[in-house]
């Protein structure tokens, strides 16, 4: 049952937050939010509270820099590891040699590809063809290719 279960978190989160008082640390209640995992959103109004505070319900939320969703499925995340896009512009290839191309494709766009993929690298496969698509892209502009050479 939901309405258990917010209980049983407020509760919880209640001896957190005495924990957190008498050993002299801080709750930042402003950043503290609550997301419910499962397929479907919940019709249902989630409402938790610490001290007289209610606690924002989120779909999505950031941390260490991983977009976490309620369902799992790292799309958000995938979308915003996309910031490479800047770097796949085929006007940088005219300008730079290969060696400066592979630098900037190794500080722009592989960083955002390696971290935390153990994490969300096992994805939908249709959700990973857009970075895949990005990734062959960069790879076509560093070696100075056409777009129907093989990557």
């Amino acid at each position: 049952n939901l309405q258990q279960l917010l209980e049983v978190i407020t509760e919880e989160i209640n001896k957190l937050k005495r924990w957190f008082d008498i050993n002299k640390l801080s709750l930042n209640l402003n950043k503290t939010k609550i997301m419910l995992f499962g397929n479907g959103k919940v019709k249902t109004n989630v409402q938790v509270m610490i001290d007289n505070v209610y606690i924002e319900r989120v779909y999505e939320n950031k941390f260490l820099g991983v977009i976490l969703d309620h369902k799992i499925c790292w799309k958000p995340h995938i979308c915003a590891s996309k910031t490479g896009k800047e770097y796949c512009s085929s006007k940088k290839r005219d300008i730079l040699d290969h060696k400066a191309l592979h630098i900037l494709y190794c500080s722009l766009v592989l960083p955002y590809l390696n971290y935390c993929v153990e994490v969300w690298g096992n994805t939908y496969k249709s959700n990973l063809h857009s970075l895949c698509i990005l990734q062959k892209r960069a790879i076509r502009i560093v070696n100075n290719v056409g777009y129907r050479e093989h990557t």
